[in-house]
């Protein structure tokens, strides 16, 4: 009996590291490569400009100083290793801690949800048990991922002349604690919903605020404590890439300490409560309903159904979009003044392709905001993948709901989400600009509006047929890769001087500039092929595949 349980043990644990192996392996490498590229493209950056890094990394620190609150603190640009820290490891940082609060709510919940549990259990394994295999297949595949992002991070020190042996494990290292963290926390709010997507909602829009409040740093004033809630603010402690910082126990004691005593609540009400319950009773003890019932507003259409399944989480990215757009505008006259009295940082600017107008630089502040869009695009892509799994979409399509209602609806209701976020950037935009003192441009934020919705649909579009076709996490991995890629793409076309071309085929270089203008006609085209072909490809592969009614 005791072979049999350990057995069962083994083939639980290899039956969820399998589930993470290939999309870990593909997340670990794209990491990995986009540390690589930019540490080369900074290095070429360099030589097109007739500089060292050394001083290019001088005239960048005036202009990068104001945007610190979404890149973490500005330190010694005038080195390789404290421009990545810069430029990709903050983000990269929230981008795994996103990925793993995620996979800390679907360590049991997801599982529950999607009835899993109930086979495992019913298989003679204990609750701990399943538990424990659950975690060590999602750890090790974390330590794949740091593997990649550590080996990209020696290539691109290597292709540049550093060596990042040591300094690079120290802070790639600090970056998978904070992922520990995050999968922690995400596990401990799971406790008190039933719901996957209110768990991690909550979850992200934790590590999302605290990590713009670790990033503001001393501008906080007497509020400054706030920061010791952020795991982000631990990281920035670790930053060993950085010349002159250098390893400390300190906050790597405390950023494991954090994991274990979150890992052991987790455990604890994981244990007090029954199987597919909640904790507290009166926060959520209805169980989920996966099929469609009309009679109100928000239930008369599947599109709106869909929206009003996931209020919650589409309040946090549009007050997240919100608050970057507000301290993006915010700093606008900020940045200009400097580069009004300095003529090397003006010089930068201008030669790296940028424009020194106030309207230029809202343009190009736009990118981080689309790019913040694109990845609410990627988390719908995630949800899909979700309800497939755990059956909802199979639930839908035995009422009396036709397959071309049902994709239509999916990319209507992400149309409404994402015009939510295109007012959320609007809204923040203008109070930006309000608190500076300055005025926007009305009809470039509804072009700015309207072209960000085309964009993440086309790229939702695309996500919606990964999902039907693989209806796994693959796809979601996928989608990531998908926007990344085409992120990297767009910047390298900019910075090589690439054909014009090239870069309509990419789904940033399609945004365009549509604060100033309007948006290439080729890149318009693309972005509307893409959504016609997503939605159609779904369509059509759901027809042939499920052979349910068209």
């Amino acid at each position: 009996m005791r072979s049999t349980v350990q057995q069962g043990r083994g083939a639980l644990f290899s039956w969820t590291l399998r589930s993470h192996l290939v999309g870990v392996l593909v997340a670990g490498g794209a990491l990995g490569f986009s540390v690589f590229i930019t540490a080369v493209s900074y290095l070429l950056a360099a030589r097109a400009l007739h500089e060292s890094i050394a001083s290019l990394g001088t005239q960048a620190q005036g202009v990068a100083t104001p945007l610190q609150f979404l890149t973490g603190p500005v330190q010694r640009l005038d080195t390789m290793g404290g421009y990545l820290s810069y430029k990709v490891f903050g983000t990269m940082l929230l981008i795994l801690g996103i990925y793993a609060a995620v996979q800390g709510v679907q360590l049991v919940r997801g599982a529950e949800n999607s009835g899993l549990f109930d086979l495992w259990y019913a298989a003679g394994q204990a609750r701990t048990e399943i538990l424990l295999a659950r975690a060590m297949g999602f750890i090790v595949p974390l330590f794949l991922i740091l593997a990649g992002w550590y080996l990209g991070t020696l290539l691109g020190g290597l292709a540049t002349g550093n060596n990042f042996l040591l300094p690079a494990l120290g802070q790639c290292t600090t970056a998978v604690l904070v992922a520990g963290v995050a999968c922690s926390l995400g596990f401990v709010i799971s406790q008190f919903t039933q719901s996957t997507r209110k768990a991690a909602a909550i979850a992200v829009a934790y590590l999302v605020g605290t990590y713009f409040i670790a990033n503001l740093g001393a501008a906080l004033g007497s509020y400054s404590f706030i920061r010791l809630l952020s795991p982000a603010y631990y990281y920035l402690e670790e930053r060993t890439l950085v010349p002159g910082h250098y390893w400390s126990a300190g906050p790597v004691l405390i950023l494991f300490a954090a994991t274990v005593v979150l890992a052991l609540a987790g455990w604890l009400l994981y244990r007090s409560r029954d199987c597919d319950g909640v904790v507290v009773a009166l926060v959520d003890s209805r169980p989920p309903v996966h099929n469609f019932r009309g009679g109100s507003f928000w239930r008369g259409s599947l599109a709106l159904s869909f929206v009003a399944d996931q209020w919650i989480g589409a309040l946090a990215w549009f007050f997240g979009v919100a608050a970057v757009a507000a301290m993006e505008a915010y700093v606008v006259p900020a940045v200009g003044n400097l580069l009004s009295h300095n003529a090397a940082a003006r010089g930068l600017v201008t030669g790296a392709g940028a424009l020194a107008t106030r309207g230029a630089f809202i343009s190009s502040l736009m990118s981080v905001v689309v790019l913040i869009a694109a990845g609410f695009v990627v988390s719908q892509v995630s949800l899909w993948v979700g309800a497939a799994t755990s059956h909802q979409v199979d639930c839908l399509l035995i009422q009396p709901i036709s397959l071309g209602r049902f994709v239509l609806a999916r990319l209507i209701s992400l149309v409404l989400l994402l015009a939510g976020l295109a007012c959320g950037m609007a809204l923040g935009l203008w109070a930006g600009a309000w608190r500076a003192g300055y005025g926007v441009d009305l009809s470039g934020l509804l072009r700015s509006g309207g072209d960000m919705v085309l964009m993440c649909l086309a790229a939702g579009a695309v996500g919606l047929f990964l999902c039907v076709w693989l209806r796994s996490a693959l796809a979601t991995t996928l989608a990531a890769l998908l926007v990344a890629g085409f992120f990297i793409l767009t910047a390298l076309c900019r910075l090589l001087s690439w054909p014009s071309w090239v870069n309509q085929v990419t789904l940033f270089g399609s945004f365009g500039n549509p604060y100033q203008q309007v948006p290439p006609y080729g890149g318009l085209l693309f972005m509307v092929g893409l959504v016609v072909l997503g939605g159609a490809a779904s369509y059509l592969f759901m027809r042939f595949r499920d052979r349910v009614a068209p």
